[in-house]
């Protein structure tokens, strides 16, 4: 089922700040100040998204996964420059969508940090 009303940039930007908002709340638990902000960088055929630590983000960047400008597919980061092979969900699909956002929730009420990406290992 697709999201007709949302860009794939649009579904980039709420994916970004709903990682962001996971990190806060799992680190405010632990009384950590190690939490960590996404945004996107784009590029010719992915979007970035990219997790930088409050504490020094110029210095402290890393890559949590790709998203495909063309088609929203999701993939996990095999290093700073490329996705891993498989996509692993789709923002443009409102039950992908909803099974990614709703597993990134539950991890942080159980006090995991997204910033592991595990979720985005194949199962």
């Amino acid at each position: 089922m697709k999201i007709e009303h949302m860009t794939v940039e649009q579904a980039v930007q709420e994916y970004c700040q709903l990682l962001t908002e996971c990190s806060e709340k799992v680190w405010a638990v632990k009384c950590d100040l190690n939490v960590r902000d996404h945004f996107a960088t784009k590029g010719k055929k992915y979007y970035r998204i990219v997790e930088a630590s409050r504490v020094s983000p110029e210095t402290r960047q890393s890559v949590h996964a790709f998203v495909g400008i063309d088609d929203g597919y999701l993939y996990k980061a095999d290093g700073w420059s490329r996705p891993s092979k498989g996509v692993r969900y789709n923002l443009m699909d409102d039950v992908s969508k909803h099974r990614l956002f709703q597993g990134l929730r539950r991890m942080a009420d159980a006090g995991s940090s997204p910033s592991g990406s595990g979720y985005l290992y194949r199962r």
